[in-house]
């Protein structure tokens, strides 16, 4: 039979023993600590350490003697321990000395409560320990209930909530922009979502008798605009006329027409604002903008003009900025060719040619039509740069730039000269109120400068709040910069030399002609490979 060793305090007439019972079969060794965390516990604080832990390496039981002085009677004792979640607890019994009283049933239980433990009790372990009293072994006399979880509302969208689709490239290499496949068009009567509730979760209890409430359950509903109907039920949305539905970050989904426009954007039309998508039949000529919440496909060229859409942007002849013209897109932006330009992009970028132009895309920048030339300016992307061809044997600045989310880079640098800004008043302010107590302090402030000095303090603390702010969201984006290995920047023909090449945080200018190759980062070094 198995049984863990445990001990036993004697008290005779010349002193106080240690009755030592070594385990059992597959039962436990008593360990010292337990034994000195006892005799503390009991007030016997002077005895012979040397002789117990002599005792404790012996395979039989063993008397050590504690101290010559006796001790008075010690009742049968019982540690409770509770498990870290609170769901568990746990007793542990010791034996009363040779003149002390055994416990009853009734002190067990006034254990527990006096201990808080009043939730999950295990009756059958007091009934058990009571049969048969096992010292120094673990009994489990209380286990918490666990909530139930719950679950989570759920959105079934029936359209494709993720528009990424890419031109078709010709087996000559030119970019088919007349199946572009990016839109969500849809009929009436449509079912564009499904609900599915929430299911609430059932609170639990530990073993102090304290409520567990189950892990918060996301609760959904649907959100939608104008041209769609919610079901009787309030579990689907259905479109209530022919349009093209798009996912918002928001959440919302929205159903709308097109705004068709066809000829050019200038002077006949004016500046363009539309909630959904526009399709221009013509050019968007200089210094007029195109503002769209959806989609801007434009059939002709983009001259100095802005556009700026919530999906994509595609312009099928090309951007001639002009050095004015603006593109940028919460989608992906796709075009014959960019020259003399700003773009970006918070999705991809695919185009025949770059030329001279600041390109910016979250994601990927595609090069990859006929041409695929990059030539002057700063082309930048998170992930990947590729082209046919980077730089020129004519010279000229040109630089691609991959690794990090130039997002977060632009908005870094804003910070930085944010802070730059109010350290430099931060310090003037608190040139003026050092002065200003300085006075206070020797009785020589002017009465009428106390409200100048004050409003002086007030401006004081802003711009320290402000500073504070800002460096908290520094820290917030910095540990993004410059970690990421995993740039890249592919080169399917040829780079020149002079080509700055950057990936996360390192670059490199080009010193020779490369071909068929591509760049990447390993540790803080930039590496050709084939």
């Amino acid at each position: 039979m198995n049984r863990n060793g445990f001990f036993q305090v004697l008290i005779k007439i010349d002193g106080t023993y240690l009755k030592i019972y070594p385990a059992v079969e597959q039962g436990k060794e008593i360990t010292l600590d337990e034994i000195t965390s006892y005799l503390t516990k009991h007030q016997i604080v002077e005895y012979n350490l040397p002789a117990i832990n002599k005792g404790l390496q012996q395979e039989e039981e063993t008397i050590v003697k504690l101290t010559n002085e006796k001790t008075f009677p010690i009742s049968e004792d019982m540690d409770i321990i509770v498990s870290s979640d609170k769901m568990k607890a746990i007793a542990r019994f010791y034996p009363a000395s040779n003149d002390g009283a055994k416990m009853d049933e009734g002190e067990i239980y006034r254990g527990f409560t006096s201990c808080g433990i009043k939730h999950g009790i295990k009756e059958e372990s007091v009934s058990s320990y009571l049969k048969d009293r096992k010292y120094c072994t673990d009994y489990v006399i209380a286990v918490g209930t666990k909530p139930i979880e719950g679950k989570d509302a759920k959105i079934e969208y029936f359209f494709n909530t993720n528009l990424s689709s890419r031109p078709k490239l010709n087996e000559d290499g030119s970019v088919d922009f007349h199946q572009l496949q990016n839109m969500n068009s849809v009929t009436e009567g449509t079912v564009l979502a499904t609900l599915t509730k929430e299911v609430t979760g059932t609170p639990g209890v530990d073993v102090f008798g304290k409520a567990i409430l189950p892990t918060p359950i996301k609760v959904k509903k649907l959100l939608y605009g104008s041209n769609i109907a919610l079901s009787e039920d309030g579990l689907q949305l259905i479109a209530k006329v022919d349009g093209h539905v798009v996912l918002k970050e928001d959440g919302k989904v929205v159903l709308s027409n097109v705004y068709e426009v066809d000829g050019d954007v200038d002077t006949s039309t004016g500046d363009i604002s539309y909630k959904g998508d526009v399709e221009i039949r013509g050019n968007v000529r200089t210094g007029f903008t195109v503002i769209a919440k959806g989609n801007i496909n434009v059939q002709g060229v983009v001259e100095g003009a802005r556009l700026i859409a919530g999906g994509n942007i595609v312009i099928q002849r090309g951007i001639q900025g002009m050095s004015r013209g603006i593109v940028q897109a919460q989608g992906n932006v796709i075009a014959k060719f960019i020259e003399s330009a700003t773009v970006q992009a918070n999705g991809y970028i695919e185009v025949d040619a770059i030329m001279h132009s600041k390109v910016t895309a979250k994601t990927e920048i595609h090069v990859s039509g006929k041409k695929g030339l990059i030539v002057g300016g700063h082309v930048r992307a998170g992930n990947l740069i590729q082209a046919q061809t980077i730089g020129s044997s004519m010279g000229g600045s040109t630089c691609v730039e991959v690794g990090n989310d130039p997002a977060i880079q632009d908005r870094l640098a804003q910070l930085k000269e944010e802070k730059k800004k109010l350290e430099a008043e931060e310090y003037q302010l608190g040139q003026v109120l050092e002065v200003v107590k300085k006075k206070q302090q020797k009785g020589m402030l002017d009465p009428s400068k106390l409200a100048s000095f004050q409003k002086s303090l007030m401006q004081y603390k802003e711009v320290t709040q402000k500073l504070q702010a800002i460096e908290k969201e520094t820290a917030a984006y910095e540990g993004n910069v410059g970690e990421s290995d995993g740039g890249r920047i592919k080169v399917d023909k040829i780079i020149y030399p002079g080509v700055k090449v950057s990936i996360s945080g390192e670059f490199t200018i080009i010193s020779d002609t490369h071909r068929c190759c591509q760049f990447i980062k390993e540790w803080h070094e930039i590496k050709r490979i084939n």
